[in-house]
């Protein structure tokens, strides 16, 4: 049942037995014998003491634990007057890989290749392995990938480097809505590093080579373990 309706439900309840509560406790007591004549909002009832003692103490343990459950409900329910404030945007906090749980939905070249865990197929760079991830091409014509982060994630982080057997610099720059978060360099012949930006909010996330004008086929870059959170 909804926290409201049933707050309604209770409150109400513990209305009508408070009223015969205190009925009870402030009646008219006509003794007569063993029988009790009890008036309660103009109703006459007639009940043995026992019963009237009995019918007493039900209610009133009825209405404690009413009033109980009603405050504790109330406490759980914002007011309409609080509901707006205590609204609070959910930032999602678990890992999701590029490659893996987030694949490009755009990108302009044969050299991107996506590479999940879940498969065989690795890309080496200073002649480790790596089963996640992606590839991609070291140059603007050949270098660029978007994806859609849907404003779940707050960082972005992996490795970056050539692969085995390429020599290539490149810098890529890493956007969040079209605005430059981070700009990567690799070096030709370098061990792979590792890299960060903040993607706080972001929705579109573009990585793009900034090797403007430069027409460099065959080369690819590796990015392993790129991993939002």
């Amino acid at each position: 049942m909804n926290s409201k309706v049933k707050v309604a439900l209770i409150a109400g309840a513990c209305t009508i037995i408070a009223s015969i509560v205190t009925a009870f406790g402030t009646a008219s007591v006509i003794q007569n014998q063993n029988a009790v004549t009890v008036n309660i909002n103009g109703e006459t009832l007639s009940v043995t003491l026992d019963e009237y003692q009995k019918m007493y103490n039900a209610l009133k343990k009825d209405y404690d634990s009413l009033a109980t459950e009603n405050q504790i409900l109330k406490n759980e329910v914002p007011s309409d007057n609080n509901s707006k404030s205590n609204v609070t945007t959910e930032v999602r906090t678990d890992k999701a890989y590029i490659g893996e749980q987030i694949s490009a939905y755009y990108h302009n070249s044969t050299f991107y290749k996506e590479y999940s865990s879940l498969d065989t197929e690795s890309f080496s760079m200073g002649k480790q392995p790596y089963t996640r991830g992606f590839t991609i091409g070291a140059s603007e014509n050949y270098g660029v990938a978007y994806y859609n982060l849907d404003g779940k994630y707050t960082s972005l982080s992996g490795l970056v480097g050539n692969l085995d057997d390429v020599n290539q610099s490149a810098t890529y720059g890493v956007y969040g809505d079209d605005t430059l978060l981070a700009t990567i360099e690799v070096t030709g012949a370098a061990l792979p590093k590792a890299f960060s930006a903040d993607v706080t909010g972001v929705r579109q996330l573009k990585i793009v080579c900034e090797n403007k004008n430069t027409f460099i086929s065959g080369f690819k870059v590796g990015f392993a373990d790129v991993v939002l959170e």
